[in-house]
């Protein structure tokens, strides 16, 4: 996982000084071009139905694909006025254009386990690209955020971008990845993130949680991160960084996370069991306040 890219910026430069934000027919289309490369490439990769391992030609792809994906969403947004102000607009333009490539959308189906069979039509799970998703997270501010899932064997990834406006162009300021990994339990699948705002001007904390991927168990691992970002200066820093066990056989959900001001709550079914299980495991409820770049539990509100 990390903060903010070079390379990311650079892109966005380079489209600056070569004018083509704002006509970015060429550039889609060469992203797009790529993107279909990609997904073709990993969807040729054969994996046993049950392999946890990533194939050492997917680990380099997957990475590419989603850089790919956070590269269209910068030229989506900086194409037009309305895709930068209407975040659902923005979703639709790549989706259309993703079509256009022969690249649909859809979630398979999912097991009981939180394991997802494969998609009909296709040779692997490595290469689907199940959602995309742009929305503005804070009422009445400029900041964008977006999210692309993409597949992977029993389960899913997904990824997080920020994105404000600094001038004219859309600038992604923080970037939530995990690249390079050699079995799918270092995915973030089951994603949810909560923006909540800081009581430090020019500052918001971003909370992440995620399950990791496995192709059987009930039981797994729940992740939940807390970034404070420093929107102005495009860097971030980790406030929390925690995990515990999680019991998927209770609820649907398999867990909530809610924020408000300075605070977050989530709630799963899970901890630590000493001994065997006799009975379902207990629901869990962690909160914590955020203050002044500091992050402590308290009570549940």
């Amino acid at each position: 996982m990390k903060s903010i890219g070079l390379a990311v910026i650079g892109a966005l430069v380079f489209l600056v000084i070569s004018g083509e934000v704002g006509t970015s027919d060429g550039t889609e289309n060469n992203l797009l071009s790529q993107i279909a490369q990609t997904v073709k490439k990993l969807q040729d990769i054969k994996v046993a139905p049950s392999d946890a391992n990533i194939p050492p030609p997917a680990i380099p792809l997957l990475r590419e694909l989603k850089q790919r994906l956070r590269d269209l969403i910068a030229v989506t947004l900086n194409a037009s006025t309305v895709a930068g102000e209407e975040p659902d607009a923005a979703k639709q333009m790549i989706i259309d254009a993703l079509g256009r490539k022969g690249i649909r959308m859809e979630f398979p189906r999912e097991s009981k386990r939180g394991s997802y069979q494969r998609l009909s039509g296709y040779k692997s799970p490595y290469g689907n690209i199940y959602s995309i998703a742009i929305e503005k997270p804070v009422p009445n501010d400029d900041i964008i955020a977006a999210t692309a899932t993409i597949g992977i064997n029993c389960g899913e990834d997904t990824s997080l971008w920020l994105f404000k406006k600094s001038g004219s162009l859309w600038v992604c300021i923080f970037i939530n990845e995990v690249n390079d990994y050699s079995d799918i339990s270092a995915a973030q699948a089951n994603f949810t993130y909560r923006i909540v705002p800081s009581d430090k001007r020019d500052h918001i904390n971003v909370v992440t949680a995620n399950i990791t991927p496995w192709c059987s168990s009930w039981w797994r691992k729940i992740r939940y991160i807390v970034q404070q970002v420093t929107v102005r200066e495009e860097k971030s820093r980790t406030l929390l960084n925690e995990s515990d066990d999680i019991y998927l056989g209770v609820d649907p959900k398999f867990y909530t996370l809610t924020a408000g001001t300075n605070y977050f709550v989530l709630k799963y079914y899970g901890g630590r069991i000493d001994g065997p299980l006799t009975a379902l495991p207990p629901q869990v409820t962690k909160a914590f306040e955020i203050k002044n770049g500091n992050i402590k539990r308290i009570e549940a509100k």
